[in-house]
């Protein structure tokens, strides 16, 4: 496996993972439209029977307002036309007392203009309470009232054309004979009328006593089918709810695995690629750098027997085996970018040292050095993370940065490892994907190690990645003064 091909794995394996968990609700709720429809109606009839509830009792409670409304009116209006009644009777006695008792003829006209005033009065009260609806007892009572009251000022009509001399023999027997007895079976019917206006108010507060209690009962009725629904839909949405919490619990179980198959995948691809470098750094070593030092020899030879044959031929052979010597360099730094072997045998701070000193005079970019002097041999997973992570983020800088000086600093505290790589380049913004695969890789190697990466950059303001890793055991030590070197 290539290089460049071990990034696009990687990323191709976090894709597929990430699309798996993004799909799965959709695939959840695409498998229960049963169950969708029957929920959304289930809440449709609910919410149905609520508004049909409260509309239900807006109408009927208008109703029965209403009704109290009207039966309190008629029973008040009735009961002013009987106190008119009362009244202007009471009046008319006084009045026609008075007349009798009258010796002027101008006080007599007087008494006169009163009287007919009340019975204008009674006319009016008797015609509005013809216009309130009565019940059949209330109508033959109110017949005997009109009928009497007709009766006495039938009666008084006579009496007002009375001379004094008439008044005087007949007055007194006239009040107790005539005037009293008719007042007292007037007031007698106006009590019995008013009994039977109370009566027919409390018939009608009855009635809507009755109404508003079978509007509570039809209420109730409501409010039970409304929480009988809505029991039976909550019952169904959380069986619903369940139902997708298992199965969305044994999807996310099944990711998890599928995550861990390919992180477990991807680690194994990692060591592949070490182990495949290694070897064709090896090869490249053994193989090929003792060919072209056997081939540097044999043109050593080559050229002393032939010195003194052919001068032109002896520089022809000087200039291969100078190629020979720079093909070999060249061979040489290829196999130690690939696999450097001092990381192997001497550790990873002569190889980062060999490694920027290498990159300084490759691309003319200075670069500062720091290393704790505490750090000791760590185990290789971390030695190779931490070697590939420093050679990603100087290339990219070469690539992407434009920097002029890059400052590598490796620390270790009690518990961690942080390496942090920094430049003075151009800087990117976050979101854009430049130096995407290779972040990638970097974010991979430490995640595989329990650590993790983070990227600070702004545009025109360099870059910063620092990486940290848990410190294993045997590497853990008390810290001491860093040193510092500068290539």
């Amino acid at each position: 496996m290539t290089d460049h091909q071990q990034p696009n794995a990687q990323q191709d394996q976090k894709e597929g993972a990430d699309g798996f968990l993004r799909k799965l609700g959709s695939r959840l709720l695409l498998r229960q439209p049963d169950i969708r429809m029957l929920l959304i109606a289930g809440f449709g009839a609910m919410l149905l029977l609520i508004l049909i509830s409260g509309l239900e009792s807006v109408r009927i409670t208008e109703e029965i307002r209403q009704q109290e409304t009207e039966s309190h009116t008629r029973f008040l209006e009735g009961e002013r036309v009987l106190s008119d009644i009362r009244t202007n009777l009471l009046w008319a006695s006084i009045w026609i007392g008075d007349f009798l008792q009258s010796r002027s003829e101008s006080t007599d006209d007087f008494y006169r203009r009163q009287l007919w005033g009340i019975r204008q009065e009674l006319q009016i009260a008797r015609t509005q309470q013809a216009m309130l609806p009565l019940t059949p007892e209330q109508v033959e009572t109110w017949n005997r009232l009109r009928t009497k009251v007709e009766e006495f000022w039938g009666m008084l009509e006579p009496v007002l054309g009375w001379t004094p001399q008439e008044k005087a023999r007949q007055a007194g027997r006239f009040l107790r004979e005539v005037v009293i007895p008719r007042r007292t079976a007037i007031l007698q019917l106006t009590d019995e009328f008013t009994r039977l206006n109370r009566l027919v108010l409390e018939n009608q507060n009855a009635e809507i006593t009755k109404a508003a209690r079978q509007f509570r009962i039809r209420m109730l009725l409501h409010v039970v089918l409304s929480t009988l629904v809505g029991a039976v839909v909550a019952l169904w949405t959380m069986r619903y709810a369940r139902r997708l919490e298992v199965r969305l619990q044994e999807q996310y179980q099944e990711s998890m695995t599928a995550k861990n198959n390919l992180e477990r995948l991807s680690a194994k691809v990692v060591d592949a690629q070490e182990e495949e470098r290694r070897a064709i750094s090896r090869e490249l070593h053994d193989q090929i750098g003792q060919a072209l030092t056997a081939i540097k020899v044999n043109l050593g030879m080559v050229e002393q027997k032939i010195a003194a044959v052919s001068p032109e031929l002896r520089e022809r052979i000087r200039e291969s085996k100078l190629l020979a010597e720079q093909t070999m360099q060249e061979i040489r730094d290829l196999s130690r970018l690939l696999r450097p072997t001092m990381l192997d045998d001497l550790g990873l701070v002569p190889a980062l040292e060999w490694y920027v000193r290498s990159f300084s005079r490759r691309f003319g970019i200075p670069v500062s050095l720091q290393i704790d002097r505490t750090l000791r041999r760590l185990p290789e997973q971390w030695e190779t993370s931490i070697y590939r992570s420093v050679q990603e983020a100087l290339t990219n800088t070469i690539r992407h940065s434009e920097a002029t000086k890059v400052f590598i600093h490796l620390e270790q505290s009690l518990e961690n490892l942080i390496l942090t790589v920094e430049d003075n380049g151009q800087g990117f913004e976050l979101s854009s994907p430049k130096g995407g695969l290779g972040l990638i890789g970097m974010s991979e190697r430490a995640r595989q190690l329990g650590g993790g990466l983070s990227v600070e950059s702004k545009q025109q303001a360099g870059t910063r990645v620092r990486i940290t890793l848990p410190l294993p055991p045997v590497a853990a030590v008390p810290e001491e003064t860093p040193s510092e070197v500068s290539l």
